[in-house]
């Protein structure tokens, strides 16, 4: 039973009355909600003030979480500004608390021009109290970068499908690159829930700061896929002569500190990309032009567009503040790639450890990067076409059908 005083929301105010309404007792009401008879003679006596405030207020999140009537003491700017915030909302426009507070404060001026009220701030805790007293959910309230972000969005996308009708540009000749850190002897169990459902595959989580950095690369129709590259702090094990680095199935570079920089990036550029691209477009009968998409940052400086007469390489740069949104390479490939790589190294040590969970941590130790290779390649190799196209959906939203003609899988070799 709450204590004496104890505030209930409103919601379950409203649902004392209906109760009430179809003649259920004080006594039987006061049970099924485990309130005091009292209170619910109070809300009864105040029924008609509750009925104004949803017909007022109609938003369900407004009844779970206010307790009382009280309104504000500026409530003859509330009430209108209330009216402008469901005008937005229900027109799918965006409101952030600034615009609120900027609202709020044209309204002060306008309603209270002589004076006569109090000062009015329009304050972040008035602001806090106002989204409380009208069911308002503050974290629905976009921050103002995120209108600016969304028209940036939307520039970007309409300049890359300018570029691509402007130069004639197929799904096979637009490629993106990007990297990603993986913590290549973490081991988690594949199973998203956690849960072990079979005791031949008991649920493992070992964390290491082993790391390595990946760089992939596709085409828009996911017919092609560059082999990985691969940074590693350590270096190849000394049993790999460079002979057999030039044989494994991913590019192999080396940087302390794991990073694709500068240098790193124009080699690639130049020595991976360029080549492997103009061959696969000669084997299509594609002209050699190519549109790459990169995040725009300091290490993606040195990768610059050139244009002669036998080819076309265009780089276009993603804002780094929008990369989330418009990026091929954050829309899943990369997640999914460290995805399949995970289930593989988990297999591994399932198998090899024999039940015997003791084993792990040494089965562990003698894991090499060259294991760790052989897995993201084969791992890169089991992305679906299909699953590439999807993740560029929003690069060729309202571009001509034509550009989705098949082209037939390529050999990264």
């Amino acid at each position: 039973m709450p204590k004496k005083g104890a505030l209930i929301h409103i919601e379950l105010k409203i649902q004392i009355i209906k109760d009430l309404e179809a003649g259920k007792s004080q006594e039987a009401i006061a049970k099924k909600y485990k309130v005091r008879k009292t209170t619910v003679f109070s809300i009864s006596k105040r029924k008609d003030e509750f009925r104004r405030l949803i017909l007022k207020y109609p938003i369900p999140a407004c009844g779970r979480t206010r307790r009382a009537l009280k309104m504000g003491d500026f409530c003859d700017i509330e009430e209108p500004l209330y009216r402008w915030y469901q005008l937005r909302h229900n027109n799918n426009l965006p409101v952030s608390g600034s615009s609120l507070k900027e609202k709020a404060l044209q309204l002060y001026k306008s309603t209270y021009a002589d004076g006569t009220q109090r000062p009015f701030m329009a304050s972040r805790g008035w602001l806090n109290k106002f989204c409380r007293r009208y069911g308002i959910i503050e974290s629905s309230l976009q921050p103002n970068s995120w209108y600016r972000e969304t028209q940036e969005i939307n520039r970007f996308i309409t300049e890359v499908q300018e570029i691509i009708k402007s130069d004639s540009f197929s799904k096979q000749q637009i490629f993106s690159v990007d990297e990603k850190i993986l913590r290549w002897k973490t081991v988690v169990s594949p199973n998203p829930t956690g849960i072990c459902t079979n005791k031949n595959n008991p649920k493992i989580y070992r964390r290491s700061k082993a790391k390595l950095t990946l760089l992939a690369c596709t085409n828009a129709s996911g017919t092609y896929k560059l082999p990985l590259a691969v940074v590693d702090k350590n270096g190849m094990p000394s049993t790999l002569d460079e002979e057999q680095v030039l044989t494994l199935p991913v590019t192999y570079y080396r940087d302390e500190d794991l990073r694709m920089c500068n240098g790193l990036y124009e080699s690639w550029y130049n020595d991976q990309f360029k080549p492997r691209v103009k061959r696969f477009c000669k084997e299509n009968n594609f002209p050699s032009k190519v549109l790459l998409l990169v995040r725009d940052t300091p290490a993606h400086n040195c990768i610059t567009s050139s244009i002669s007469d036998s080819e076309k390489f265009i780089v276009l740069r993603i804002p780094s503040n929008i990369a989330f949104a418009l990026q091929p390479m954050n829309q899943g490939i990369l997640t999914s790639l460290e995805s399949h790589y995970q289930t593989k190294l988990y297999d591994y040590v399932i198998h090899k450890s024999s039940e015997k969970k003791k084993l792990i941590l040494k089965i562990m130790s003698k894991l090499t990067i060259k294991d760790a290779i052989f897995w993201l390649s084969d791992s890169w190799n089991e992305l679906s076409s299909s699953f590439l196209r999807k993740c560029w959906n929003h690069i060729f939203a309202n571009v001509r059908q034509d550009m989705d003609e098949d082209v037939p899988l390529v050999d990264m070799d």
